[in-house]
């Protein structure tokens, strides 16, 4: 069955959730809404809010750390100066663009859609999760048994109908290769499967029930006792009762709003061209019909072909044609649905999309007028290398083996042995006892930062080929021995000159950008209110604080 929850909802996260909270604290009033004017155009708190959330998400910014609204301020001026330059040269209008805008406004849609008519309508009450505690939380005392062959299982029910001792059945049964038993436990009702609730359902304590088969085995259980739930455990399971009650609730209620939207959309199919589709289409025939574009199922505007519907069989699985069809239609009726209520133009959707759209035309405007227009020459690079030879100095590195020991006095006769000619391979794979013995106690290449503290002490007397005294580390003792050193100098330009690329780049890039903006920003009409902007900075920061 589709799954409503796996709909392409929007999850907001910590940081949208804490900026949202910042601003219910406190409301502006509609009249003093507006931050700033850049050429007429007005920058809303809203837009404000809409740069800290996304600050928030992309840095991680704390919630402790004062937040300097007016740079946010200036930072949305800025945005909105290039979005006017991206409209200027009419990139709104792009194909590319607009798809993204209308993905955008689906998947809010679909969101509120499923707020409205899902999460909104399920309600958890306290007597429903006490209710639960009670059933679900019962405890049960069982002994049961378990056999491999109905026919085992029979004639144990008829020993155990005349022999009413499970412990003595346990003892005359227990070696039997195809028989486990278990003279008493004590479960859960909520930790039972389905059939053993359906068998000591039926019992009353010391009753012993029919065989059952669950998997591969045949069970006979025997009801000891049962206690109702205890009083002093339902505080601390209350919330996860909770949240249990509302996850099925929430599983029932997309079934049966989704049930309810295919029913209202009454899509079309061709139920005699679909008995005419083979389950699992022979190889040699799948190319003819994932080229059949006749239609198979139609929902208001969407259809789906033969071909279309072929290739979501995958060969050699347990198919369902009635359920592919199924995961065809679902989504589509959902997405209608949403884009039927609209959101875009009857709620704050309308805002998020101008906002969304406004950052796609920054993004689009950044690289097709500013990242082209950055002009990077080999002189560039080189002298980017020069002035900068620092930055991609390499230092020396050591290729190390180790051998460690639990006592100072096994790493004293092992280092005994390696004065007297032990190859140190051979002494790491049979006396050292960490991870790397098995490779001769091979550790790899390091640098001097990435080693422990006592060996960074005497690594730059350790000549490749020597051996290191005894050091420790916590309570080991380990040997060290260089097998290679490499020298330290400046990476060839060849090999970094990726990495410089990317560097100049990214100077360049700002100073065209700063210089683009310092231009449209002396072009334009640009007013600020204060007055807005401190107030802003004064809910903020005293509700971070």
């Amino acid at each position: 069955m589709y799954d409503f929850m796996k709909f392409r909802w929007l999850l907001c996260s910590v940081y949208l959730i804490l900026i949202f909270s910042l601003f219910s604290c406190a409301a502006v009033a509609p009249k003093k809404d507006i931050a700033a004017y850049v050429d007429n155009d007005p920058v809303t708190i809203g837009d404000i809010e809409y740069s800290l959330q996304i600050a928030h998400r992309r840095e991680g910014l704390s919630k402790t750390k004062s937040i300097e609204v007016s740079d946010y301020v200036n930072k949305v001026i800025d945005e909105r100066l290039l979005v006017h330059e991206a409209i200027r040269m009419n990139l709104d209008t792009d194909p590319g663009l607009l798809n993204k805008v209308d993905a955008f406004i689906l998947r809010e849609s679909v969101t509120r859609l499923y707020n409205d008519e899902v999460l909104s309508k399920v309600q958890v009450s306290e007597d429903e999760v006490r209710d639960y505690y009670k059933k679900e939380y019962e405890q049960y005392t069982l002994s049961y048994a378990e056999t491999n062959s109905v026919e085992d299982a029979g004639a144990l029910l008829e020993t155990i109908h005349e022999e009413t001792d499970f412990n003595a059945l346990a003892q005359l049964y227990g070696s039997h290769e195809f028989r486990k038993f278990t003279v008493q436990a004590t479960h859960a009702r909520k930790d039972l499967n389905k059939k053993v609730k359906e068998v000591i359902d039926s019992l009353e304590p010391g009753e012993t029930g029919n065989v059952f088969k669950s998997g591969g085995s045949y069970y006979i259980i025997r009801l000891i006792s049962r206690n109702n739930a205890s009083e002093d455990e339902f505080e601390m399971n209350r919330e996860r009762i909770k949240e249990l009650l509302k996850k099925k609730g929430v599983e029932q209620r997309s079934a049966e709003y989704l049930e309810y939207l295919v029913r209202k959309m009454t899509p079309e199919i061709n139920q005699e061209l679909l008995s005419s589709i083979p389950v699992d289409v022979n190889r040699a025939h799948r190319s003819e019909w994932l080229s059949d574009k006749r239609v198979l199922v139609k929902l208001r505007e969407s259809t789906l072909t033969v071909g279309e519907f072929v290739k979501m069989l995958r060969p050699g699985k347990d198919i369902s044609k009635v359920r592919t069809i199924k995961q065809w239609i679902d989504p589509k009726a959902v997405d209608y649905e949403a884009l039927d209520r609209r959101y875009d133009m009857y709620s704050d959707l309308k805002d998020h999309v101008t906002r969304y759209k406004n950052k796609m035309l920054v993004k689009m405007f950044v690289k097709n007028e500013l990242s082209s227009g950055v002009k990077i020459s080999d002189q560039d690079l080189q002298d980017y290398y020069v002035d900068n030879h620092e930055d991609f100095f390499r230092p020396i590195r050591y290729k190390l083996q180790q051998i460690t020991s639990n006592t100072r006095m096994e790493a004293e006769n092992i280092k005994r042995e390696l004065m007297n000619g032990a190859d140190f391979s051979w002494m790491a794979k049979n006396k050292s006892i960490d991870k790397n013995s098995f490779a001769g106690g091979m550790v790899g290449w390091q640098g001097k930062h990435q080693m422990p503290s006592e060996l960074q002490d005497i690594i730059e007397d350790l000549e490749p080929g020597l051996i290191s005294d005894i050091t420790r580390s916590g309570d080991l003792f380990r040997i060290y021995r260089v097998q290679e050193k490499t020298e330290s100098k400046v990476e060839d330009f060849d090999r970094v000159s990726p990495d410089i690329y990317r560097r100049v780049f990214a100077v360049k890039y700002e100073e065209l950008y700063e210089s683009y903006l310092t231009k449209l920003r002396s072009e334009a009409d640009i007013v600020i209110n204060d007055e807005v902007i401190q107030d802003l900075d004064r809910i903020i920061n005293n509700s971070t604080s």
